[in-house]
């Protein structure tokens, strides 16, 4: 699949990985470790994005995740940021 930077969640028995590849978040499901489902994109940035670490955690509310993004360049510059993150 060429994804990167993985992170891992895992709820009633089922194990959630969400991987980045260029300006896309995928994730990829499993209920045995040995059978996993189809990845599926949940989230794309637009693409001069270029994404890296994911981080998903669960509270009251429902879930949140954290990517870091880079590669937008105008972006970046106007904050003075090499990277950012978004939630």
């Amino acid at each position: 699949m060429g994804t990167y930077y993985l992170s891992l969640f895992c709820e009633n028995d089922v194990l959630y990985v969400f991987a980045t590849k260029e300006n896309c978040v995928w994730r990829f499901v499993s209920e045995d470790l040995d059978h996993w489902s189809a990845g599926r994109v949940v989230c794309a940035f637009p693409e001069n994005f270029e994404l890296f670490n994911t981080s998903v955690c669960k509270d009251e509310n429902g879930y949140m995740m954290a990517v870091e993004a880079g590669g937008a360049d105008d972006l970046l510059h106007d904050l003075g940021a090499l990277a950012l993150f978004q939630f």
